[in-house]
C-alpha cells in the first residue's frame, strides 16, 4: 500500500503511481502505448497534487520547504516520445498556479528537445514543488561529493561547505570534487568555505542561504588517528553538530557509523542491538554521543525530523571516474590503500592482523558502494518529506555481507590485473574481527537497497584510480 503523502505535515493525495526508470545511453526502447501510459500517470499526478493550507512563493522565487505564501509556480518534467531509434525524452516546461485547496493548473510555455534517461518517482515530482535546500557539511570529501551528486540528481537544492581538512582545493579555493560534480550534473554547485566548529563561518552560511535541512558529514573520521588525538575528535565531531543544530533547522540527517555498536555480540547487526558498550575508539564514542544528543532532542522537541545513518564501509567511486576517494597522505581506509599499491604510489599493503577468528584470519567488514551509500541520504530526505514529525529514526547502510581483507585484495587484483604485494602487521588498537549488518529496515522504511556488488565496487574504484593516479592534485 502506498504511504499517505504529506507536505510539511499537511495531507495531500495518495498517489497510486510506481517508481520507474527506463533507458540506456539516451535511447529508450518501449512501445507507444507504454509511453502514453507513463505520461498519463505523470500528468494525472501533477494535476491532482493538492497542498492543503499551503501555497507557493512569488513567481520570481523558487518554491522551498515549507511553503507559506500564495503565488505562481513553474516547473519542468520530462515527456517521452517515440522516435526512429526507440524513444526519446523531451523536457516540457509548464507554468501555473497552486492555491489553497485547489488543483494544479498548467499551461505549456516552452519545449526543449533533449535525449535523457527518464526517471521520475513520487518524491522527485514533489521536489518540483517543494525544492528543499539542503546544507551539506563536509561536502568536498569522498562521501560528501557523492551525496551532493545524488541529491542534485534527485531534484534537491544544495549548499556545500567544507574546510578542506580531508579534501582538495584548486588555486582559487574551489573544491575540485564539487567542480567535477557540477560537470557531471551540468549545473553549478553552491560552495562556501566553512569550518563547522567556527561559529562565525557557520553563521555566514545560514545568513546567505535559507536552509531547510542538514546532512552533517563534517568531522574527523579515522579510527587509528582518533586513538592518538581523542580531544580533537570530540571537539570536531561534537561541536560541529551542536552548531548546526543552533540555527533551528528541524530536518537533520546525521552521518553516524557502525562503530557505535562496539564489538558485535551477534551477526548480522540490527538497529535494535545495543550501542555504546565496548566501543574501542574515540571516533565511535563521539558518534555514539552525538546520536544520544539527537535522540534526546527529538524527544524534547517533537517537531524534529532526524535520521541517523549508520555507515558500514564505503568503497568504490562514481562510474564516470570523475570523483572518488582521494585521502591526504597515507590512506587510513583499506581500499584506497590497496588501489594506491596497485597503481604504484605505495610499495605494499600492510594487513593488520591475520590471526582473527575468521576464515582466512583477516578482518571481515561490510563494504558498500559509495553511490549506494549516497542514495541512502536521498532516501532519508525523501522519507522526511513524506512523513512529517517522524522524530528520530536509525538505519544501517550496508550490504549485509562481509568480506575479508584478503578477499578485497583479490577482488581488486581481478579488477586491475595487478598483483598487490602484502605484509602482515600487528592489529591496530580498536580493531574487531568481523562486522556486517542487516540492512532490511532501510529497505522496508526508506525503500532503499544496494544495487552494486563487490565486482562493481572494485571496477569503479580502479576506474577512478587509473583516471586519477595522483588523485585531484592535477588540478590543484
Amino acid at each position: 500500500m502506498d504511504e499517505k503523502l504529506t507536505l510539511n505535515g499537511l495531507p495531500a493525495i495518495t498517489p497510486h503511481f510506481r517508481s520507474f526508470e527506463v533507458g540506456q545511453s539516451g535511447f529508450l526502447t518501449m512501445r507507444t502505448r507504454f509511453i502514453n501510459h507513463i505520461n498519463n500517470q505523470v500528468r494525472r499526478f501533477a494535476t491532482q497534487l493538492r497542498l492543503v493550507s499551503a501555497c507557493l512563493p512569488p513567481h520570481n522565487q523558487k518554491p522551498r520547504f515549507p511553503l507559506t505564501t500564495k503565488g505562481h509556480v513553474s516547473c519542468d518534467y520530462h515527456v517521452l516520445s517515440e522516435g526512429n531509434c526507440g524513444a526519446s525524452v523531451r523536457q516540457q516546461s509548464y507554468m501555473g498556479w497552486l492555491e489553497v485547496g485547489s488543483h494544479v493548473a498548467y499551461k505549456p510555455t516552452s519545449v526543449a528537445a533533449k535525449i535523457l534517461v527518464f526517471k521520475r518517482n513520487v518524491c522527485e515530482l514533489v521536489n518540483l514543488f517543494t525544492g528543499m535546500r539542503i546544507l551539506l557539511t563536509g561536502a568536498a570529501g569522498f562521501i560528501g561529493s557523492h551525496v551532493a551528486l545524488e541529491l542534485l540528481k534527485s531534484g534537491y537544492e544544495i549548499v556545500c561547505v567544507d574546510n578542506f581538512s580531508n579534501s582538495v582545493q584548486d588555486k582559487d579555493g574551489n573544491a575540485i570534487s564539487l567542480k567535477r560534480v557540477s560537470q557531471i550534473v551540468g549545473k553549478d554547485v553552491p560552495f562556501m568555505f566553512a569550518d563547522c566548529c567556527n561559529q562565525q563561518q557557520t553563521e555566514a552560511v545560514f545568513q546567505k542561504f535559507k536552509i531547510d535541512g542538514v546532512v552533517h558529514l563534517a568531522g574527523l573520521k579515522a579510527v587509528g588517528e582518533s586513538v592518538e588525538k581523542p580531544l580533537e575528535y570530540y571537539r570536531n565531531n561534537l561541536l560541529a553538530t551542536l552548531l548546526c543544530r543552533k540555527y533551528g533547522v528541524k530536518n537533520f540527517v546525521f552521518s553516524s557509523s557502525a562503530t557505535v555498536y562496539g564489538p558485535p555480540q551477534h551477526l548480522p547487526i540490527t538497529e535494535k542491538d545495543n550501542v555504546g558498550c565496548g566501543i574501542t575508539n574515540p571516533y565511535g564514542q563521539t558518534k555514539y554521543m552525538i546520536e544520544q544528543i539527537l535522540i534526546d532532542l527529538s524527544k524534547a522537541e517533537k517537531d524534529w525530523n532526524i535520521i541517523l545513518l549508520r555507515y558500514f564501509n564505503p568503497v568504490g567511486a562514481h562510474s564516470s571516474g570523475l570523483i572518488g576517494e582521494d585521502p591526504k597522505g597515507i590512506p587510513n581506509n583499506l581500499m584506497p590503500f590497496v588501489s594506491q599499491v596497485a597503481i604504484g604510489r605505495l610499495p605494499y599493503l600492510t594487513v593488520y592482523g591475520d590471526k582473527f577468528p575468521t576464515p582466512d584470519g583477516t578482518g571481515v567488514r561490510d563494504y558498500i558502494h559509495v553511490v549506494d551509500l549516497a542514495r541512502g541520504h536521498v532516501a532519508a530526505f525523501d522519507r522526511i518529506k513524506r512523513i512529517a514529525h517522524l522524530g528520530c529514526e536509525v538505519y544501517n547502510l550496508g550490504t549485509g555481507k562481509g568480506y575479508s581483507v584478503y578477499e578485497m585484495v583479490h577482488a581488486l587484483e581481478k579488477a586491475s590485473g595487478k598483483k598487490i604485494p602484502t605484509k602482515v602487521g600487528v592489529p591496530r588498537p580498536g580493531d574487531v574481527a568481523c562486522v556486517y549488518c542487516d540492512p532490511s529496515l532501510a529497505a522496508e522504511k526508506l525503500g532503499w537497497k544496494c544495487e552494486y556488488g563487490l565486482n562493481e565496487m572494485c571496477a569503479d574504484l580502479w576506474n577512478w584510480q587509473t583516471k586519477n593516479p595522483n588523485g585531484f592534485l592535477v588540478e590543484s
